[in-house]
């Protein structure tokens, strides 16, 4: 029987691909595309094991292992292969090959031993797949799924995340995936759009009566769009209210009065990062691009090798903004002490004006940018020259500890904390 591969998981048969991960909502055929490729693997050779596995063991028999029969009978292959209930466990007559079923889940958020003791025949794995990845306990969990499956993953073969994006901003799934994706894994989105002429009449009529009659359902359930907010730092901020093209705006007669840039100095681990707020005549705050120098990435600098990046962004910034040149600049940068001295060292390289934050206050910087985002007076310019889409996602992704209901360490929240100093000078030193 042939079977054709939905267009946008054509990824799956590209051997330069490693890492997969597919945010989709309901009825976009990402649990039977994964099936398909890893049946094909399967009869191909006999070490071409699978690994498919859920987050609790519980669930394998009414889901994947299902699923995975039910993908083997469509396309007609069942005479090849044989399965059992005890241990869950389907192999290739052909070829000798096996797809493992498992749960990932440990029994605490530390514990990370669940899958510790798994080996596969001859050591073997072309394909690891993890469905409804965000059900998992932990994002612990899943790191120690992956250091058992890279042991005996071969040469071209793949992890694959599938999952439904929960409906609530604020769940751990969103920024672990979405970090996954920022280095170097490949994301398959699709909707049921992509597969209307696989589905039948009648589902494609209940989807359409939600679309019509309730279109925050229809868009979670089955676009994959987050529709709560609450547990986020700046619900407040919607990409189709407050991302703009600043020509757009110069075309409306709203020229810029001035150019403020908010820095937040980094540490050992953490970046150095820029905000550049173009202030337009209106009063908007149009964000124009976002610098991140991260130490990690470039190695740990001293202030005179900081000074000479920053220089060299603001001079790409004129450069890309050749309307930027004429306006004032200020500078403003935060008050620890690296801060202070990069500051110091800045001003004598470049004879820069800049400031200092005073009167810190975390929660006084959230009620600002809050009050400027439901105002509809901050605003960020995207376009493919700039970064502001990293800063824009960090925003998305800002979240509250749901037990201290303060706002959750560890997030990447240096280039929040430039544009909030960047804010904190627009209405402390206003220009008159």
């Amino acid at each position: 029987m042939r079977i054709t591969i939905p267009k946008p998981y054509r990824p799956l048969f590209d051997t330069s691909v490693s890492e997969i991960v597919e945010p989709s909502g309901r009825c976009t055929a990402k649990s039977t595309s994964n099936e398909i490729y890893a049946i094909s693997l399967m009869m191909e050779s006999k070490r071409n094991n699978v690994w498919y596995c859920r987050a609790e063991k519980g669930d394998i028999r009414s889901t994947v292992f299902s699923s995975m029969i039910a993908t083997i009978q469509m396309m007609g292959v069942e005479q090849y292969f044989e399965w059992s209930l005890s241990p869950y466990r389907i192999t290739c007559l052909l070829t000798g090959a096996v797809c493992y079923f498992d749960g990932i889940n440990g029994k605490t958020d530390d514990d990370v031993t669940a899958t510790k003791g798994f080996t596969p025949q001859y050591s073997s794995l072309a394909v690891c797949i993890l469905d409804e990845a965000d059900q998992v306990k932990h994002p612990n969990h899943i790191t120690a799924w992956e250091s058992t499956a890279v042991r005996f993953l071969k040469e071209h073969s793949k992890i694959v995340y599938a999952y439904n994006p929960p409906m609530s901003k604020s769940h751990w799934a969103h920024k672990f995936f979405g970090d996954k994706i920022k280095n170097g894994a490949t994301r398959i989105y699709a909707t049921w759009e992509d597969i209307r002429k696989l589905l039948n009449p009648k589902t494609i009529q209940t989807i359409e009566k939600f679309k019509r009659d309730d279109p925050e359902y229809y868009r979670y359930w089955y676009l994959g769009e987050s529709v709560l907010f609450h547990g986020m730092v700046y619900p407040q901020f919607k990409r189709e209210k407050h991302i703009v093209n600043i020509y757009q705006l110069l075309g409306e007669r709203d020229r810029v009065t001035e150019l403020i840039l908010g820095l937040d100095e980094g540490t050992c681990n953490d970046s150095t990062c820029v905000t550049p707020l173009a202030i337009m005549g209106s009063g908007r705050a149009v964000v124009l691009d976002c610098f991140e120098n991260d130490p990690l990435k470039v190695g740990q600098q001293s202030p005179k090798e900081q000074s000479r990046a920053l220089y060299r962004f603001l001079m790409d910034l004129l450069q890309k903004f050749p309307f930027l040149q004429s306006a004032p600049r200020r500078w403003i940068f935060e008050c620890a002490e690296g801060g202070q001295m990069l500051r110091l060292q800045f001003v004598e390289d470049t004879g820069e004006e800049c400031y200092l934050v005073t009167n810190k206050s975390i929660m006084g910087d959230v009620k600002r940018v809050r009050s400027m985002l439901s105002e509809g007076i901050l605003l960020f310019h995207v376009d493919r020259n700039v970064n502001t889409m990293q800063l824009i996602e960090d925003i998305e992704n800002y979240v509250f500890d749901e037990k201290t209901n303060q706002i959750k360490k560890n997030q990447r929240d240096d280039t929040i904390d430039s544009l909030e100093y960047a804010t904190k000078l627009y209405y402390d030193a206003p220009i008159r």
